[in-house]
């Protein structure tokens, strides 16, 4: 919430955050573009909760999962490449 608080001193017009506000936005889009990261329970350092997992994997967009993978988890058959820093 702090975040959301910062944007709204900022001057942000339309501010959330937390797993409803996930909920709610991914009702209004087509494709959801986003790491591998974010459909595994406690990646990106804890920040994905369960219920962000869940919500993601459950939505009725299409998922394009980008294989930026810093959760160490080997998907069988893809192709292994060079980390770009």
């Amino acid at each position: 919430m702090a975040a959301a608080d910062a944007m709204k001193r900022a001057g942000a017009v339309q501010v959330a955050a937390g797993v409803q506000a996930i909920e709610k936005t991914l009702l209004t889009v087509d494709v959801i573009v986003a790491s591998l990261n974010m459909v595994l329970p406690w990646a990106m350092l804890g920040e994905v909760t369960p219920e962000i997992a869940s919500v993601i994997l459950a939505a009725k967009s299409k998922r394009v999962l980008l294989p930026l993978n810093r959760a160490q988890v080997e998907i069988v058959g893809a192709e292994d490449r060079p980390r770009i820093c």
